[in-house]
């Protein structure tokens, strides 16, 4: 998988980043064990067709 991610062009982009003004955004985002408007912290990264793309899978995050 990790091969294929790399291989493709352009390659599939993986994000841990935390959004500048900190909020849950449910467009990118699952929350994890409990919910909230502000992110806490990232569990899993959101997978992107590649970087600034479209989304192929929602990040994890925690909420504050």
């Amino acid at each position: 998988l990790c091969w294929f991610m790399q291989t493709t062009r352009p390659p599939i982009h993986l994000s841990a980043r935390i959004p500048d003004d900190g909020r849950m955004n449910n467009d990118i985002f699952r929350a994890y064990m409990k919910s909230g408007t502000e992110v806490d912290y990232i569990v899993w990264p959101v997978m992107y067709l590649y970087e600034n793309g479209p989304v192929l899978n929602k990040g994890i995050a925690q909420p504050k």
